[in-house]
């Protein structure tokens, strides 16, 4: 009887964490709207990321997404301004408009956020909103790779790789997609191990661990 009880009562109080838990992140959109709007706009981009999925509790509401991104790149949230500048990219819920996303992508990358540099180098790759030039958009994806952004990484091993702008580099490619890698791209990884394979099969040495933590050539 008693260990009937223990077990009858474990369940229960399993169930009361579930549902507390389940309370909780049914909540997480609603707290990090009030903290957006009150106390730390680190959680704008977050925020509108729940209305604009419809996680965390909200519904899809594309207009608050806007508006707490709009909340939080003007009061210094990179993440926000880089959130904001996909819409302007895309044209989704404003116009569409190249120049609006790249001035938004820049700020956000001013403001710290290293996925927004990315979008900015992106941007000037592609000749979208400015003037192309490889150039600066190398520059701009080599900062973001050291500063840890893995598509930034990503990008700058596949401009070794091919010689953009750059000298061709297969050992800088290989040390670029192990750097995703580490910052936590899977695709980036089965990249590196793929280019390990390759490069023992053709007896091309590959980068001495030592040589994977200097900074990279400019």
């Amino acid at each position: 009887m008693f260990r009937l009880f223990v077990i009858t009562t474990s369940i229960a109080l399993i169930a009361g964490l579930a549902g507390a838990s389940h309370a909780s992140a049914q909540a997480e959109a609603a707290t990090t709207w009030a903290y957006c709007f009150s106390t730390d706009t680190r959680q704008c981009s977050v925020a509108g990321r729940h209305y604009l999925e419809g996680t965390g509790g909200a519904q899809v509401t594309p207009s608050w997404a806007q508006l707490a991104w709009q909340h939080g790149c003007e009061h210094e949230d990179g993440e926000s301004c880089r959130e904001l500048g996909h819409l302007h990219d895309q044209g989704r819920i404003v116009a569409q408009s190249n120049e609006r996303a790249y001035q938004l992508f820049g700020r956000g990358c001013q403001l710290g956020s290293m996925n927004s540099c990315h979008e900015q180098a992106r941007m000037l790759r592609l000749g979208r909103g400015v003037g192309t030039n490889v150039s600066e958009a190398n520059r701009l994806d080599g900062w973001a790779c050291d500063h840890g952004s893995s598509a930034a990484c990503v990008q700058m091993a596949n401009v070794y790789a091919q010689g953009q702008g750059v000298e061709r580099d297969p050992a800088e490619s290989r040390r670029l997609l192990q750097r995703a890698c580490e910052l936590g791209d899977a695709a980036a990884c089965l990249g590196s191990l793929a280019g390990a394979v390759a490069a023992a099969a053709t007896g091309e040495a590959a980068p001495a661990p030592q040589q994977q933590q200097q900074q990279r050539r400019r």
